[in-house]
């Protein structure tokens, strides 16, 4: 049990390092593509390329020892689709709410995080059945 708890959070420290580096990433593309499109289409151009990096770098990088296949990374890209799919709603409903473009994407951020910290390890971490 306790080679688990270090195991998830060995896993918890290398993700937050790579988020940081995703999250600034997806800020930075969210913010310049406001400019130019409306908050969930800026919204949709971030998670592209914050997809484009997990594809690349959580599999080898963060989930060390994990599932890495080119099936694996499809799988990963699709939960992270999903998490798109309701961090769009969260990030509607926000604005709905409080009328803030710009501090929408914070909130939506803190709520697609753990969502996606959970799939990833799922699909990185499952056994080979």
């Amino acid at each position: 049990m306790t080679t688990r708890i270090g195991s998830i959070g060995r896993d918890a420290t290398r993700f937050g390092i790579a988020g940081i580096v995703n999250t600034a990433l997806s800020l930075g593309v969210y913010q310049l593509a406001l400019f130019v499109v409306s908050p969930s289409l800026a919204y949709a151009l971030a998670w592209l390329a914050g997809i484009a990096f997990l594809i690349v770098v959580y599999p080898s990088r963060v989930f060390v020892g994990g599932r890495s296949g080119w099936r694996d990374r499809v799988l990963l890209a699709s939960s992270y689709i999903v998490v798109f799919l309701l961090g769009l709603v969260f990030l509607r409903g926000f604005i709905a709410v409080f009328g803030a473009e710009r501090l929408a994407i914070i909130a939506t951020i803190g709520f697609t995080t753990i969502l996606n910290f959970l799939a990833s390890r799922l699909v990185l971490r499952r056994r080979i059945t």
